[in-house]
């Protein structure tokens, strides 16, 4: 028995019609994922900018007022519930965070070792926690640095 061309002809339409809704879906969600993770990479950005320019005004200071006035913002910090703040030691550990709680996992140190290969000492990273939640991190070498202090 024959189809009709008809049937035929919405056949193969059909195809090729749900063929490109697919591929312009797919392109849809990466283009979407992409902005929203640039989006978040420009706002850490601009609060690692800020800490930046209020290390580069205080460097008149000496280093312990300026250790202070490091952990006043991170105690102080009032994005708490957006970004995480840490500072790192020179010998790699972390020595607090905004939240008051130290992470698991050591994925920090690589970030680190970014930030010292890049020129302007800012570096950036994704990755996923040992639960399985995305991170993005931001991390910039403190210069100079400030009594233990590092990033």
């Amino acid at each position: 028995m024959r189809s009709s061309i008809t049937r035929r002809w919405v056949r193969g339409n059909l195809v090729i019609i749900i063929s490109i809704l697919l591929i312009a879906e797919v392109l849809a969600v990466f283009f979407i994922r992409q902005s929203y993770y640039t989006a978040a990479t420009n706002a850490i950005l601009s609060r690692v900018n800020t800490v930046n320019g209020t290390l580069t005004a205080s460097s008149g200071m000496s280093s312990a007022e300026r250790s202070r006035l490091l952990y006043n913002m991170s105690e102080e910090f009032t994005e708490k519930d957006k970004f995480e703040f840490m500072f790192i030691g020179d010998d790699g550990n972390i020595l607090t965070t905004s939240t008051g709680f130290m992470p698991d996992d050591d994925m920090h140190l690589d970030d680190v070792l970014k930030a010292r290969r890049s020129e302007d000492g800012i570096a950036t990273n994704t990755y996923s926690t040992s639960m399985g939640e995305k991170v993005l991190t931001a991390t910039f070498l403190i210069d100079p640095q400030i009594e233990n202090i590092y990033a």
